[in-house]
This record gives C-alpha cells, sequence and structure tokens, in this order.
C-alpha cells in the first residue's frame, strides 16, 4: 500500500541562465545580425564592383575608349579623353591587376543614386596602393563618378592625399581668378561658367552668374593686373570633413587688396570649382 500527499507532487521550475550564458547567447545573435547584415551589404554593392571591375578589365586590354564609356557625365565633361588617357599613363592604371575592397556604401534609389568603394590595388609588379572610387547611377547603370589612388599608409580619402601640391593649386587658383577677370571685362561670365564645376553649373546658368556678379561688373572693376601677380594663401588649404578642398588668400596689389575664398568638389579626377567669392578692399 502506498500513500502520496501534496508534497509527494513533482513541482516545474523554470530553468534559469547564469550572466554568463545570457551574454553567450545575446553575443551570437548579434553576430548573426552582423553577418546578414554584410552579405546584404555585398549584395546591394555587387554592381559596384562589377563595374570597377570591368573597369579595369578594360584598362589592362588597352581598351581605354571602353573604360571612359563607363564613366558618368560629369566626369566626362570634367575630363577628357585626352586627359584621361594621360592619367592613366600617368598613374599606371593600365598595371592593375587586382583590387580588395574595405568599405562599401550606397546610397538613395534610382538615377541620382550614390555609391562608394574603398580599398586598395595590386599592380603586376606588386606595388599596392590605396583606392577610392565614387559612382553615381545615371539611366539605371552605375557609373564612376571620380577615382583617386594614393600610397598605402595614406588613406585615400584624407586631405594628406587630396590637396594638390602648392605649386599646382596656386595656378589651379590663378587661373579662375584670371578667367574670372575676363569674363567681368565682357560684362558676361560665360567664359567663367565654361571652367566651374558640373554640380554648380547645375544650380546656376550663365545668366544666373551674371546676376550674382552684377554689381561688381557694374562696378567696372577690372582685375587684368593681376596676370602678372602670384595668389598668396592666408591658411593652409585643407579638405575639410564633408570633401570641399578648402582654398583662401588675397593678392598684393595696391591701392586695393582683391581677398578670395574658393571651395573645390572631386569630379572626374580632380578638383573642380564649387563656390567662389571674391571681394576688393583698399589696402589699409
Amino acid at each position: 500500500m502506498s500513500t502520496s500527499s501534496q508534497d509527494d507532487k513533482p513541482v516545474a521550475t523554470g530553468r534559469k541562465w547564469g550572466w554568463g550564458k545570457k551574454i553567450a547567447v545575446g553575443l551570437a545573435a548579434f553576430v548573426a545580425v552582423a553577418i546578414v547584415a554584410f552579405f546584404i551589404v555585398l549584395k546591394l554593392t555587387g554592381p559596384l564592383t562589377e563595374v570597377a571591375d570591368a573597369f579595369f578589365s578594360d584598362l589592362r586590354s588597352g581598351a581605354i575608349d571602353a573604360a571612359y564609356g563607363r564613366v558618368s557625365g560629369p566626369f566626362r565633361r570634367a575630363t577628357s579623353l585626352e586627359d584621361f588617357r594621360r592619367f592613366v599613363a600617368g598613374q599606371q592604371l593600365d598595371s592593375i591587376h587586382s583590387t580588395s575592397w574595405g568599405s562599401r556604401k550606397i546610397e538613395g534609389a534610382g538615377d541620382g543614386a550614390t555609391g562608394e568603394l574603398e580599398g586598395t590595388a595590386t599592380s603586376r609588379d606588386g606595388s599596392v596602393r590605396s583606392l577610392k572610387i565614387t559612382f553615381v547611377k545615371e539611366e539605371g547603370a552605375w557609373r564612376l563618378q571620380y577615382l583617386n589612388l594614393a600610397p598605402v599608409g595614406i588613406d585615400s580619402g584624407t586631405a594628406s592625399s587630396q590637396v594638390p601640391e602648392e605649386r599646382e593649386l596656386i595656378g589651379m587658383t590663378h587661373d579662375i581668378v584670371m578667367a574670372f577677370a575676363r569674363s567681368v571685362n565682357a560684362r558676361n561670365l560665360e567664359e567663367f561658367h565654361g571652367i566651374i564645376s558640373e554640380r554648380w553649373r547645375k544650380e546656376q546658368d550663365v545668366q544666373a552668374l551674371n546676376d550674382a556678379f552684377k554689381a561688381f561688373m557694374e562696378a567696372n572693376i577690372n582685375l587684368g593686373p593681376l596676370e602678372n601677380m602670384t595668389p598668396v594663401f592666408d591658411a593652409q588649404p585643407s579638405v575639410d570633413d564633408k570633401g570641399w578642398l578648402r582654398v583662401s588668400g588675397h593678392y598684393a596689389s595696391t591701392p586695393s587688396r582683391v581677398n578670395f575664398e574658393m571651395g573645390y568638389i572631386e569630379e572626374g579626377i580632380g578638383w573642380k570649382l564649387g563656390s567662389f567669392k571674391i571681394n576688393v578692399k583698399p589696402v589699409e
């Protein structure tokens, strides 16, 4: 004979996990999410790497025209085919046989969307350089918008690799000021409009620039005498956190001093003027 009581009944108890096991489960979940996100990014940016691979394949085979056909409209307007050929030869782009991408991103959707790849490029001689390519979507296809190479150890997106040498920057700045001077004397900023960035041209046509600098033209200010002078930078040219190359300075002219501020943006294979301020003040 057996008897039982309420105390003899089995009691169900909940499973208790220690903090260590909870942390392990949390980390596992985080890693799983990260892996999924990684593969999503790979899939989304796959078209960018395909365009980049095809671009360098064209260059290796000597099909420079075909490679040039993979760049964007603004790139072509900023960089002629002949300039592109010189850039390919000077940078030995046709010797790049492999690329590795450490950073990938896409922003937006449809035409106008942008993308970016950053990583390294390895040439046939074994040398490795940092590489950055930006893309824009045009008529449903991804096209190269900008390309920059730098020695390994220097980020291709940093100021140290992107700021031109002082001599080159002085020449760029002086050419812009003189194009502006000739346009002002002609009472029409068509020539000046032709050298600014594609982005700026989309925002302002020639008439809009004429209106913006109307007071300058009406004052009959002649900047022609600056032709044989050299611009002086008031601060070290640098690239800001938005990717703009900022330059400010003056011409040591008398009795009035000409001051300028310029902002350059990356288009094609170099810097193009994206903003411009100029004023003339009596020397104190």
